[in-house]
């Protein structure tokens, strides 16, 4: 069984860096998505990963794999960060 190693970090970045460190390591389960991300997006498992921003902003993003869906929410993130802190008018 290997370890699996950290990513190199991603260069190139426009937005700023996020408040918290965004953890690289792979794998992720869909528990340590949920407890990581599940304030600022939206996750849904079983069978297809879908995760959206709690902010309104974008779409559903989409994945076959908790691992896919990872990368998919810290790139979304990384580009624009989402208020941990949000509170949609609904919930007003």
């Amino acid at each position: 069984m290997s370890i699996p190693q950290p990513r190199p970090p991603m260069t190139g970045s426009s937005g700023p860096a996020p408040a918290t460190p965004i953890r690289d390591e792979l794998p992720f389960t869909a528990p340590e998505l949920i407890t990581h991300w599940g304030e600022a997006y939206e996750i849904v498992t079983g069978g297809r990963f879908r995760a959206r921003r709690r902010d309104g902003q974008g779409g559903w993003l989409d994945a076959d794999d908790a691992d896919a869906l990872y990368v998919m929410i810290r790139d979304d993130y990384r580009r624009e960060r989402v208020p941990r802190d949000y509170d949609p008018p609904a919930a007003r």
